[in-house]
């Protein structure tokens, strides 16, 4: 039998605590979840734990990260400066809504439990490291921005994401005056 390598027991490791406390996060507040609930669930050990992660909260990051980075790779195709999301706007629009319908268990959990503000945090850090703003102007641009983006996907999905993906990137096309 063939020995997994050690980052493919992180790999493991960290998805089985990820995917721990996603299921944990459907009953409970995060505050309320002990380390010992996530690493029974997960199957791991306490050192195996401590060894991928130092907090909660760096978890809770983790899952977002993934999530946020699924959202900027399905993005890639449109942000070439000839052929990018300028050139495309309801085709980028839509590829974010459809991605993030992917997602929508894991929002709808976040927001549950109180904590989309993480989203929206995590959105922030990943959008100025993605769009680097030199200046005031620009750094608020670039909230300004992710704000709006956070703000309609959390209504979008607290409402049940009843409006198709189709329907929302029309709306937020018609909203930014970028009509297909």
């Amino acid at each position: 039998m063939k020995r997994k390598s050690n980052s493919e027991i992180n790999r493991l490791t960290r998805e089985a605590i990820t995917t721990a406390l996603l299921k944990l996060l459907k009953c409970q507040q995060l505050d309320q979840i002990s380390i010992s609930s996530i690493v029974q669930l997960a199957g791991v050990s306490r050192t195996a734990y401590y060894n991928n992660y130092h907090s909660k909260i760096e978890v809770l990051n983790d899952l977002i990260d993934n999530f946020i980075n699924d959202i900027n790779t399905s993005l890639q195709p449109y942000n070439a400066k000839t052929s990018g999301k300028l050139n495309q706007p309801y085709q980028f629009i839509y590829t974010l809504f459809k991605t993030v319908y992917q997602h929508r268990t894991l929002y709808k959990i976040l927001i549950n439990a109180n904590l989309s503000h993480q989203i929206l945090k995590q959105l922030n850090i990943l959008m100025v490291l993605y769009l680097p703003a030199e200046t005031d102007n620009e750094k608020y641009n670039v909230y300004f921005q992710a704000g709006a983006i956070f703000n309609v996907l959390t209504l979008w999905i607290e409402n049940g994401a009843k409006g198709s993906c189709e329907h929302m990137a029309q709306l937020f096309s018609q909203q930014y005056g970028n009509v297909n």
